[in-house]
């Protein structure tokens, strides 16, 4: 990787991080903080039982359906560290998760594009989603999805071509990951799975032209 694309991706990652660092410490509530404090919910009375592997809530009609364990685990970190100020460092966390997600899209598009004007691109347009602006500040579990999703992907892609076991290791921990944040979110290995199958029925030499060379 290039000093220049690396300056360049620095200072999309920078920006990504500035227009969204505002109201991370903004109480929890109102409708859009519902999910929030399902979370922090659960959270508390993992602190107060000292069971960290049960879910309970206060209102137990908005327990989510599976998951949700990664989202309530760092807001108990957060909890024993900064006690009854932990909600902006809890929140800081899952922008750390998304600032990460738009480094694997970058790795990603650019491995797969073999273009790294492609991955940048990439991850600038990752910076200015707006969803991506909400997601990442609110405390639930879809950034840190995201980035354990591009995670499997990137990985499970090189693994595919070179076979390096790390990337393996790395894409199982991932695949982890995501189990305990929302089972759902393992619809992100669909794509993966399409690649599994184009390399096994096409020439390995096909595949490697398309996909075995690092551009970043």
């Amino acid at each position: 990787m290039s000093k220049k694309i690396i300056l360049t991706l620095l200072a999309i990652l920078v920006f990504a991080c500035v227009i969204r660092l505002y109201h991370l410490s903004f109480p929890a509530i109102g409708f859009h903080s519902m999910k929030e404090n399902v979370f922090i919910s659960m959270a508390r009375n993992m602190v107060k039982s000292g069971d960290y592997w049960t879910r309970r809530v206060d209102f137990q009609e908005y327990l989510p359906m599976s998951g949700g364990y990664l989202t309530a685990w760092q807001t108990v970190l957060c909890l024993h560290i900064f006690g009854e100020n932990f909600l902006a460092a809890a929140r800081g966390l899952n922008l750390l998760f998304f600032l990460g997600a738009i480094l694997y899209a970058y790795l990603l598009a650019a491995y797969v594009s073999r273009s790294s004007f492609i991955g940048l691109l990439t991850a600038f347009i990752m910076a200015i989603l707006p969803l991506g602006n909400y997601f990442a500040k609110n405390l639930q579990p879809e950034s840190a999805g995201l980035f354990f999703m591009l995670m499997f992907q990137y990985h499970g892609a090189q693994f595919i071509v070179s076979r390096k076991m790390m990337d393996f290791y790395l894409g199982v921990l991932a695949c982890m990951a995501i189990l305990l944040l929302k089972v759902s979110f393992l619809l992100g290995m669909i794509p993966l799975l399409g690649m599994c199958v184009y390399a096994e029925t096409l020439p390995k030499k096909f595949f490697r032209i398309h996909f075995g060379e690092r551009c970043y």
